[in-house]
């Protein structure tokens, strides 16, 4: 019999309004979208300048466009790159 392994599925956030949900009979924590939060975003990046999206196929892009166009909408000057898991590689050969 395989042994299975807890992964928390919690977060610490002094920004956003956290939310336990029940999934599947397991327990973790969301925050809960909504426009009215980009104003929130710039305390939630602060001292940040850029950030990386590692992503596979189509979904890393779609997830990087979603967070430069709120980042956008929140005023925000920080940069969002995509990069490949193949790239991620190709980088951690060289390291």
């Amino acid at each position: 019999m395989a042994s299975q392994t807890h992964i928390s599925l919690d977060f610490h956030t002094c920004v956003f309004k956290k939310e336990k949900v029940s999934l599947a009979g397991h327990h973790e924590y969301i925050v809960r979208g909504g426009r009215d939060l980009f104003k929130l975003l710039p305390d939630a990046f602060k001292g940040i300048k850029q950030i990386g999206v590692i992503g596979w196929g189509s979904q890393g892009p779609a997830q990087a466009q979603n967070l430069r166009d709120s980042l956008a909408d929140a005023k925000s000057n920080i940069i969002v790159k995509v990069i490949s898991l193949v790239q991620l590689r190709c980088y951690q050969q060289f390291e």
